[in-house]
């Protein structure tokens, strides 16, 4: 129980950094923004981003769930950080790499987190088909 709390507030304080980062408005600001998604990820997850960075999308969720442990909660929050990234990428290449590793993440919760209906889920599907042409 302190185990899932204490994960359930480190999703909610990385939501409120994501926040906050989206919020940004100046396009000097992208740049830092983009570096503060990418430290957050091993602030809050304890997984550097260059780790994510260097797995093929198919097998990034069964690396984070095999060798991290993530819960679907951390899952489905790094998607959220890994859509972002690709929202704020310059280049259209690694902007569309970041959607198809979140996508890769969100197709692999609709499939094992049976227990959970989320249309947030299934928008942020459709919405990355979208942007990588599928």
């Amino acid at each position: 129980m302190l185990r899932r709390d204490y994960i359930q507030r480190m999703i909610e304080e990385y939501g409120r950094v994501l926040s906050r980062i989206m919020g940004l408005t100046d396009p000097s600001a992208l740049g830092k923004a983009l570096g503060e998604i990418r430290e957050s990820y091993l602030t809050y997850f304890g997984v550097d981003a260059a780790v994510i960075d260097k797995f093929h999308p198919d097998d990034l969720p069964l690396f984070l769930t095999k060798e991290h442990h993530f819960t679907f909660g951390q899952l489905e929050a790094l998607a959220k950080g890994i859509t972002a990234e690709g929202n704020l990428s310059p280049d259209e290449m690694v902007a569309k790499m970041k959607y198809r590793k979140a996508l890769a993440l969100y197709l692999w919760l609709e499939k094992e987190d049976t227990q959970t209906f989320s249309i947030h889920r299934k928008q942020a599907v459709n919405d990355l088909m979208n942007r990588i042409g599928q």
